[in-house]
């Protein structure tokens, strides 16, 4: 999209390390490392942050994952202090806690969803949703967007660890987006297309059983390719509510 960043602090040969997703960056949290991707995408309402990050264990540290913010408030993902809550610091410069705790020394994906209002933001982990949460909109701004560091900080704001794939979309994803994203990196990585270029067979045998009012549990016959099949997509109504490696799925 041609928002090109600058590795400040940082060797390029030095920082690049194994990523989750072929290569990716790692900072050693202790000389202000960063990338620098200048004033960019200034978003205040329905936008999407994600990445991979696996961070090495210390919890005396406030590392960013990324941040638009410094002393005029913006958008951020930020581990706080001492308790490894993955948090939100909103536009009133609340702590806001997404319900999810950072396991150190293991990668681990977050994606924030801020919705169409700019009020409303969704933490997820690994996939999964935690409680919506009741936000300040943030305000654009005209610091820099950094990643692994923010504007003002400290070598306390370092990020420690290796990031990766990093997105950000300036648009809410969806759920079933928020789970295929992490999906895509979490599988085992799956062969270049010149080796699979066969389709899997289409699942066939689909059966509903009705368990109570509220829910029908469905089943069907695995599909099967040349390759392999590494999962399935649910549709109700022509909208895809979930993605599934197994054979069923409760609705």
């Amino acid at each position: 999209r041609g928002n090109t960043g600058t590795l400040t602090n940082m060797n390029q040969v030095n920082a690049t390390a194994a990523g989750k997703i072929g290569q990716a960056l790692s900072f050693d949290g202790d000389g202000l490392e960063r990338v620098d991707m200048g004033d960019v995408l200034d978003l205040t309402s329905n936008f999407t942050l994600a990445a991979w990050f696996l961070p090495n264990p210390n919890p005396s540290d406030s590392p960013y994952v990324l941040a638009k913010r410094g002393a005029a408030q913006g958008y951020n993902i930020w581990i706080q202090t001492g308790t490894n809550n993955i948090a939100f610091i909103d536009g009133a410069g609340a702590i806001i806690d997404t319900g999810h705790d950072s396991t150190m020394g293991q990668w681990q994906h977050v994606v924030f969803v801020v919705d169409s209002s700019g009020t409303t933001l969704t933490g997820y982990k690994n996939g999964v949703a935690g409680s919506p949460k009741t936000i300040t909109a943030v305000p654009a701004n005209a610091v820099p967007l950094y990643i692994g560091f923010r504007s003002g900080g400290n070598t306390n704001n370092d990020f420690k660890g290796v990031i990766d794939d990093v997105r950000i979309y300036n648009r809410a994803l969806s759920a079933s987006e928020v789970l295929e994203l992490y999906n895509s990196a979490a599988s085992p990585t799956p062969p270049p297309p010149s080796a699979d270029t066969q389709a899997p067979s289409a699942p066939a045998g689909l059966a509903a059983t009705a368990i109570s009012s509220s829910q029908i549990n469905l089943t069907w016959s695995a599909s099967t390719d040349n390759v392999g099949v590494t999962g399935y997509r649910v549709y109700r109504g022509g909208t895809q509510i979930a993605t599934v490696t197994t054979i069923s799925y409760s609705n």
